[in-house]
């Protein structure tokens, strides 16, 4: 419940969310980023799970996975 008055918020919460949830499939999105750019797809692809068990309607989650699919399929 937000009792304070804000002209925007980042997260507008209309439903009831599991803020610690959230900000631990932040989390886990940044570090899959972090393994991708080190070329460690087998630990972007774990994390990367992680981020879509919380959610699997982050764009940037969904965005990575399909890089990672086509970085890992033989051409």
């Amino acid at each position: 419940m937000i009792d304070y008055f804000a002209t925007s918020l980042p997260n507008l919460r209309v439903f009831d969310e599991d803020l610690q949830g959230r900000s631990d499939s932040d989390n886990h999105l940044l570090i899959a980023f972090a393994y991708h750019g080190l070329r460690d797809h087998p630990n972007a692809r774990l994390q990367l799970e992680k981020v879509l068990d919380f959610t699997n309607s982050n764009q940037d989650a969904t965005n990575l996975q399909r890089v990672l699919i086509l970085a890992t399929s033989p051409i």
